[in-house]
């Protein structure tokens, strides 16, 4: 039991879980501070609020949940790193921050309740977002034993609804796919990186003993690819399918690592 906690614990999931489960209470203080103890107006205090508590997120992430990645990153690549996760947050950062002031400004929150609007707000801000699994009935019936309650709100819901109606944007993404799969799975074979056949919008090319230091250096050439132990590959390496401009800047990065090591 004791190992399986430890793993459980070492687990990047449950590490960025935690501290997603930390981030509202660092909110909250953040907006006590700035509010009560230093006194800055409401809709003033709280964008700092959340800004700062992005800050905080991000370094969590960082020194805790991927730590062993620190190693590879210049103080550079990690202010890089936060520019773009911030960026890629943004939206559902102002909408938190959205929710949180209409909350305060329509609904009257005032006093203990203002400290009520800004948990919403995150609450709101980052569950807009929406996904979907197509699986045999029995793999369904077990995913529906596990899945949360309510896990996709009214906003997600209209939010993917409007994704299907846009069927431009659809087929663009389905002949992308398409045309740059087929080639990215060829080039990586031609590096000594077989990968399985793929029906997907990524592939998972097996790396083997190299894995974890191809993927650090990746990372250091601003591209992110999933380990593949993290889905049950060891050794593999998962990665999303591109425009011909990132599949190139892939490899690109991937034979500098391998004619430097």
């Amino acid at each position: 039991m004791m190992a399986f906690l430890k793993r459980l614990l070492q687990s990047h999931i449950i590490k960025y879980a935690m501290v997603g489960g930390v981030g509202i209470p660092i909110n909250v203080g953040f907006l006590f501070l700035y509010w009560n103890i230093i006194g800055l107006p409401y809709y003033v205090a709280n964008p700092v609020t959340f800004l700062s508590s992005n800050i905080i997120n991000f370094l969590l992430n960082q020194f805790f949940t991927y730590r062993e990645q620190l190693i590879h990153l210049s103080p550079a690549d990690l202010l890089k790193r936060f520019g773009k996760g911030f960026l890629t947050s943004l939206s559902a950062t102002l909408l938190g921050l959205l929710v949180a002031s209409g909350l305060v400004y329509f609904g009257h929150f005032t006093g203990v309740l203002a400290y009520v609007a800004n948990p919403i707000g995150i609450v709101m801000g980052w569950r807009l977002r929406v996904g979907y699994a197509l699986a045999q009935p029995e793999v369904i019936g077990w995913l529906g034993r596990v899945r949360a309650p309510f896990n996709v709100n009214r906003f997600a819901q209209v939010a993917g609804v409007a994704a299907l109606e846009d069927p431009e944007h659809l087929e663009r993404t389905r002949a992308l796919i398409l045309t740059e799969r087929p080639w990215l799975l060829e080039e990586v074979a031609r590096r000594g990186a077989p990968a399985p056949p793929s029906q997907a919008n990524f592939i998972l090319p097996r790396v083997g003993e190299q894995a974890d230091a191809l993927r650090a250096a990746l990372l250091k050439g601003g591209i992110l690819v999933r380990d593949g132990a993290a889905v049950g590959f060891p050794g593999h390496l998962r990665i999303s399918i591109g425009t011909r401009e990132h599949n190139n800047r892939l490899l690109e990065a991937w034979d500098r690592s391998t004619s430097a090591g």
